[in-house]
């Protein structure tokens, strides 16, 4: 496994990726770890652009970008797929997108006040590339600026002849209350992850 910044898009790509990523929209709602999923490893990346060998299960490379909204707590996340055929051409490219629990449909994910990050796991033993999210959930009583507890999402990512998404493969809501969603994440999937924007002490 391998992620490197990369020169392969073209400055006004890389542009105009970065333009869908400040008008994207969130791709979250509640959740926790899925049954069948083991073996998680997080994809490590920095904010930028780079290029992800064997990002796919079919072994398709990936340019993701990692980016903030004006304001965001924690980066938003967007991945490209090379078309099936364009082999090393960098002319046929596909925005993996977002299936929304809403029904809606995204090409970037935007984790709020929460965490994300791209992973390899196993699904029930066969290796799959997921996207893991965790936020602060909407219900719980507590106030802002306390440890709350966290909607944690899981999307396995799908890939056909001509389209790639992410699905949504389980939701639930941790029982254990956070100041900071990546440390919900780490203690959900026994990763380890940096610390990410803390709810502690900031009020909403």
């Amino acid at each position: 496994m391998t992620t490197r910044p990369t020169g392969r898009l073209a400055r006004g790509t890389a542009a105009a990726l970065l333009v869908l990523l400040a008008a994207g929209s969130s791709g979250g709602c509640a959740a926790r770890g899925a049954a069948g999923v083991t073996n998680v490893i997080p994809i490590p990346l920095r904010e930028g652009i780079a290029t992800v060998a064997h990002f796919a299960p079919d072994g398709r490379r990936a340019e993701v970008v990692v980016a903030r909204m004006p304001g965001a707590g924690a980066p938003s996340l967007m991945a490209l797929l090379p078309r099936e055929g364009s082999g090393a051409r960098d002319d046929g490219w596909d925005v993996v997108t977002i299936a929304e629990p809403t029904g809606g449909i995204s090409g970037v994910f935007n984790p709020g006040r929460g965490a994300a990050v791209y992973a390899r796991a196993k699904i029930r033993g066969v290796p799959a590339t997921l996207l893991l999210a965790a936020q602060p959930a909407a219900d719980d009583p507590q106030p802002w600026g306390q440890p709350r507890r966290m909607d944690v999402l899981v999307y396995q990512l799908e890939t056909g002849a001509r389209s790639a998404s992410f699905t949504l493969l389980d939701r639930r809501t941790s029982t254990a209350r956070y100041c900071d969603a990546a440390d919900a994440l780490a203690a959900q999937f026994s990763i380890a992850l940096p610390g990410g924007a803390g709810l502690c002490g900031r009020a909403g």
